[in-house]
């Protein structure tokens, strides 16, 4: 979000009905597994990242920053509660691999539950 943080300034100016949920793992999350395997020092990926609820209200939004499930749950309930733009700044585990990760650079079986449709 950070690349587009702007975007944030005019869907307050224009009360634009926008959440965004930032999945936030302060890093860059794939370079992280990628250097993992050629032995690089996670600490070089990190990112540390300001309160992306606070940025959001300093440009007309709202917004808060999450570190639990429930905190998560409070969060949407707020956004939907109010007209105008909200960005819930979901804080992650950065150690979590995501199953396309784990597959295609490790070799391991997936592990999130998996629906089948129709």
């Amino acid at each position: 979000i950070m690349e587009t943080i702007q975007e944030l300034d005019t869907a307050g100016r224009y009360g634009i009905g926008l959440t965004v949920v930032v999945m936030n793992d302060e890093q860059l999350g794939a370079e992280r597994f990628k250097g993992q395997l050629t032995g690089m020092d996670p600490d070089l990926l990190h990112v540390p990242t300001p309160d992306l609820g606070e940025v959001a209200r300093a440009l007309g939004g709202r917004g808060t920053l999450a570190t639990d499930e429930a905190g998560m749950d409070a969060a949407l309930l707020s956004a939907e509660a109010e007209p105008g733009p909200f960005v819930l700044d979901a804080r992650i585990d950065p150690t979590v691999l995501c199953d396309m990760y784990r597959k295609l650079h490790f070799d391991l079986p997936n592990v999130a539950p998996h629906q089948r449709l129709g």
